[in-house]
């Protein structure tokens, strides 16, 4: 018995040719503008890759800068705004803002397809020293590497401690304290990050150089007029100590004059 198939579309099976171009033409078109989308694709690919790098100013952003405007850090770059990115040098930038004294860190990344991020770090003041130019005396900024960073000015928002004793023959930014001094400063910084209040105590801080070397510290602290004398272990503990020990001579200072404590032993001994 053989089986016989009905066409339901009528209109196909009159014109079955038809249909079958229309389908062709259909796939044609499809083709068509499938390449046609590649073809914009690779165009764009091709001008963010090459044209835009080349030809359009870069983007020159900068984070991190407090008290420093990012106009003086263009200038400090050697940036006019004008530069195309495919010719900015990261490592030149760098290596120009890194020679800034004010900054301690800096860091550039070149985003694509034509920003470049400036991240910056500033020396933050941890002391103050006074140098002597021309017969007056200045103030002098001190960071916690012992780099001096400002010359003539002193920040208004904060009270420093000062340390006295050093010594510059021609002071100028950029300059650094003795190698052993070093350490001082480092425990400054530790203090004002852990207890700036204990360290708020501190009025200044004497380097008394040592004969055979080294250097002990004298300290003068805001509460009483009292010198004290110790090693240079400025802990936080060594001066919660100290502090307490004037706070315990203060009330004999109606009856005695002490004016010196020398913690540098095992004992504390007053004169």
């Amino acid at each position: 018995m053989k089986k016989q198939f009905l066409c339901r579309n009528t209109e196909a099976c009159k014109y079955p040719l038809v249909g079958y171009m229309s389908m062709r033409v259909r796939v044609a078109v499809l083709k068509v503008v499938i390449v046609i989308l590649l073809l914009v694709l690779c165009v764009e690919f091709v001008f963010y890759l090459f044209v835009v790098p080349a030809t359009s100013f870069a983007k020159v952003e900068f984070s991190g800068n407090v008290t420093i405007s990012p106009e003086y850090l263009m200038k400090a770059a050697g940036l006019t705004g004008k530069e195309k990115w495919m010719s900015l040098d990261g490592f030149t930038i760098s290596e120009r803002l890194a020679s800034v004294p004010l900054l301690a860190q800096v860091e550039v990344l070149k985003k694509f397809p034509d920003t470049m991020h400036v991240h910056v770090v500033e020396r933050v003041a941890i002391a103050l020293g006074f140098v002597h130019v021309q017969g007056r005396a200045m103030p002098v900024q001190i960071d916690k590497t012992g780099t001096v960073f400002s010359v003539g000015t002193a920040p208004l928002d904060t009270v420093l401690p000062v340390v006295s004793g050093l010594e510059f023959r021609n002071p100028r930014v950029g300059l650094r304290v003795h190698d052993q001094l070093v350490p001082l400063f480092v425990q400054l910084d530790n203090l004002s990050k852990r207890n700036p209040l204990l360290l708020g105590e501190i009025s200044e801080i004497s380097i008394e150089q040592k004969r055979h070397g080294g250097y002990d510290l004298a300290l003068y602290l805001v509460r009483a007029p009292i010198r004290v004398r110790m090693d240079k272990n400025l802990s936080e503990e060594k001066l919660r100590y100290v502090i307490l020990l004037v706070d315990a001579l203060r009330e004999w200072q109606t009856q005695r004059r002490i004016k010196e404590l020398d913690v540098r032993g095992g004992t504390a001994v007053y004169r």
